[in-house]
């Protein structure tokens, strides 16, 4: 997999520049969009509307929130167990990829999103306007899905700078244990985008380079954005 230029604004635009929900739907033959944003604070006050506070790549805040359709929240949940996540079972508040994922510090994913409840200011009536919100329906972590809400499990800001990196290495195979660049090398088997010379260097990278945490964000981006078209702003290398 090409990994995706999270740098570029093309692709991966700010909260402000989303279409209104008004706005006309999105031609097929236009590239899609995703929102980023890392998670700053669960606001959740109905389990059926898991609402969360993030900030996008210009770091400005805007709310999230996620339409569950019946069944995804649990029977019987109150305010207290949709943050907590101790009622039902098979449902957002249990899912792997669901209320467990979206915690402070990740990185959310909405496809296509549009702004909705958002105000223009008026000075001449005192109104100051609204920023509005964004709304996704929740798929199971599956990202590809119109307006489905997912998450990587890293913040914004460490997946730039994953781009950056990535780029700089110019899919070069060099060993992420030592640096060494062979021909005849191992590819991650979970990821299956990082190399190793050996299996020496296979886990210091894991242990001491920290390949550990990263090897999570890698097969995440891989499973979202896997089978994307992000035309030519979207790839990093």
């Amino acid at each position: 997999m090409t990994f995706p230029n999270f740098t570029s604004p093309t692709p991966f635009p700010p909260f402000s520049t989303l279409p209104l929900i008004s706005s006309p739907p999105t031609s097929s033959t236009v590239k899609p969009t995703y929102l980023l944003g890392t998670i700053q604070e669960n606001m959740t006050l109905t389990p059926k509307t898991p609402t969360f506070i993030c900030r996008d790549r210009e770091n400005e805040p805007f709310a999230i929130t996620l339409k569950l359709r019946d069944g995804q929240t649990g029977e019987g949940a109150s305010v207290s167990e949709a943050k907590t996540g101790t009622n039902g079972e098979n449902n957002f508040f249990e899912h792997a990829q669901g209320r467990k994922a979206f915690t402070k510090g990740k990185c959310v994913v909405i496809k296509n999103g549009k702004r909705k409840g958002s105000q223009e200011p008026n000075e001449a009536e005192g109104k100051k306007g609204k920023k509005g919100f964004v709304e996704g329906g929740w798929e199971g972590g599956e990202g590809g899905v119109e307006g489905g809400v997912c998450v990587i499990p890293t913040s914004l800001e460490k997946l730039m700078d994953l781009t950056i990196r990535l780029a700089t290495e110019g899919g070069i195979r060099r060993c992420q244990g030592c640096g060494k660049v062979e021909e005849k090398m191992t590819r991650c088997k979970g990821c299956e985008e990082v190399w190793y010379c050996g299996k020496d260097c296979q886990v210091k990278g894991w242990t001491e380079g920290g390949h550990k945490s990263e090897c999570k964000v890698l097969k995440a981006v891989k499973e979202i954005f896997g089978s994307e078209e992000l035309g030519d702003d979207g790839f990093g290398r």
